[in-house]
């Protein structure tokens, strides 16, 4: 849900939390990193990444961060301490600004591809394809996931000017 401003309402307090741990030597990374990701998913995350850091005493290691809302810390905390050798989890409240969106069918001479079209402040639009749909449309056309991306995008904007 999003007002007029575009800024993100979801009832009272923090509009989200990004919850941050960190692991020596990449350990964090390279065990399970596919399976924690979804499990994590499944409970309620809106994005998980890493980044890699450098800890106490120059180590190397991996930041893992979580961005959730705040009604599913618990259960996300509760994966992290299972899934992972953290002994510690940062919490760092959020607001988010978010455009006006909306989902859309486009439907092209080759496929029916799905894109998020965004309205800018100022009224302008910009079409984003979904990735699923440019990555299939990627696959069977033997074409590079970028070139499928740009290829949908295109024919949005050449629909919007009545091109064909």
């Amino acid at each position: 849900n999003a007002d007029h401003s575009g800024k993100e309402k979801r009832g009272s307090g923090a509009e989200g939390c990004d919850l941050e741990t960190g692991n020596k030597c990449g350990r964090l990374y390279r065990r399970g990193t596919w399976k924690r990701n979804e499990s994590l998913f499944v409970a309620g995350a809106r994005d998980v990444y890493y980044m890699p850091a450098y800890m106490k005493k120059n180590r190397p290691a991996w930041i893992l961060s979580v961005i959730c809302a705040e009604q599913d810390i618990s259960a996300l905390e509760e994966i992290l301490f299972r899934q992972t050798t953290t002994i510690g989890i940062r919490r760092s409240r959020m607001e988010r600004s978010v455009l006006k969106r909306e989902i859309q069918k486009l439907s092209m001479p080759e496929a029916v591809a799905t894109v998020k079209i965004c309205t800018l402040p100022d009224g302008s639009r910009r079409c984003y394809p979904e990735y699923e749909s440019a990555a299939a449309f990627a696959a069977e056309n033997h074409i590079s996931y970028r070139e499928a991306w740009e290829r949908i995008r295109d024919y949005w904007i050449r629909e919007r000017r009545g091109v064909r």
